[in-house]
């Protein structure tokens, strides 16, 4: 089985785009890794197209984040 990194960030654009280094470093460090992002909806469209990133998942609450945890 693949190992799967989510990298979840619960704040704002801003924060998200902070997040892209990050990211970066760790498909460099894991470069057969499933990575995901989790952010909340609205923010998805700054990791649109990332080269760096296998899915990107939204969410509206903190309930759905739980769901998407229990998922991942």
């Amino acid at each position: 089985m693949a190992e799967r990194i989510l990298v979840i960030n619960l704040k704002r654009l801003g924060d998200v785009l902070l997040t892209t280094p990050a990211i970066h470093a760790l498909r460099a460090a894991r470069p057969s890794a499933r990575i995901t992002a989790l952010v909340r909806s609205g923010c998805e469209a700054m990791l649109a197209g990332n080269p760096d990133l296998d899915a990107v998942w939204t969410f509206p609450g903190r309930l759905l984040l739980l769901a998407a945890l229990v998922l991942f």
